[in-house]
């Protein structure tokens, strides 16, 4: 089974199980389930697989082994990465959604990706504590900081650290 039938099969049995306990618990957040699909929709696949696409040629496997995503909401890029990567990188995946980590160890399987860690962290925060620790620093979600923390990130970060930032064009 390939990583996406994974993350889809994976997906509809959190859907499921948001569903069933809503019918018990009021406090259950229903929207979750429309916030997994759209995690792993059409358009989230296509621009991750370009984001993949694209940096594929500038990763020295022998150099790059420490990876952070900024704003890696349930791991989608995370997962596409562990792809390319040997099993001994790391890959830190932050987000401040505090869903983040449960939905994307479950849509993941987490037992499957060991170099995979979820934060719950504050994307930006986060980074400012550690700008030399990582060798590739991705942000796929632009949009949701301020420009002068993305310019700061570019300022902060190793010399020989690759940087990769992608928005999305919703407004």
């Amino acid at each position: 089974m390939s990583y996406k039938e994974k993350l889809y099969r994976n997906a509809l049995n959190k859907i499921t199980e948001i569903y069933e306990q809503s019918k018990y618990d009021p406090d259950v957040d229903l929207y979750r389930s429309f916030d997994i699909l759209n995690s792993i929709n059409e358009n989230q696949f296509a621009s991750k697989e370009w984001l993949v696409e694209k940096l594929r040629p500038f990763i020295d496997h022998e150099k790059h082994s420490k990876f952070c995503i900024l704003g890696g909401w349930y791991g989608l890029i995370a997962v596409m990465l562990a792809q390319e990567v040997s099993q001994e990188c790391r890959i830190d995946t932050i987000d401040c959604d505090p869903k983040s980590r449960e939905f994307g160890t479950r849509l993941l399987g987490l037992n499957e990706y060991e170099n995979i860690h979820f934060r719950l962290e504050d994307a930006e925060e986060w980074f400012h504590d550690r700008p030399k620790l990582y060798d590739v620093i991705i942000n796929t979600s632009c949009e949701h900081m301020e420009p002068e923390d993305l310019r700061l990130i570019t300022r902060t970060k190793r010399a020989d650290s690759l940087i990769c930032f992608q928005g999305n064009n919703y407004h």
